[in-house]
């Protein structure tokens, strides 16, 4: 991935803005924060930071739980398999009997 494409992935998880001085990309969080030089390496590094993470447990009492309810559904029809049967081979023509050509 290059770097102008982790730029990007970086705001959408950070969000904050980048900022270009004298040839070199800085990333503010905020206008009023010390600017932070990016390069590829601090890029890969917050981007993996943020992959693997786990995400904050906010306090129980923040968010219900919700009991999940047991669906009942009625059950699958049964199936019944009609028997097959054998297919019939076409009487065989007796060797003494000359075979008839066709009709040209």
């Amino acid at each position: 991935m290059n770097k102008s494409r982790m730029m990007v992935e970086h705001k959408e998880i950070f969000g904050g803005y980048y900022v270009r001085d004298n040839g070199r990309w800085f990333w503010k969080e905020t206008p009023e924060s010390s600017p932070i030089l990016v390069s590829g390496g601090w890029l890969i590094k917050k981007l993996n930071e943020a992959k693997t993470k786990k995400p904050e447990v906010s306090a129980p009492s923040a968010a219900p739980v919700v009991e999940k309810k047991e669906e009942s559904f009625s059950p699958l029809p049964t199936t019944t398999k009609k028997p097959v049967q054998p297919k019939k081979k076409a009487p065989e023509a007796s060797k003494d009997e000359p075979k008839t050509p066709e009709a040209q």
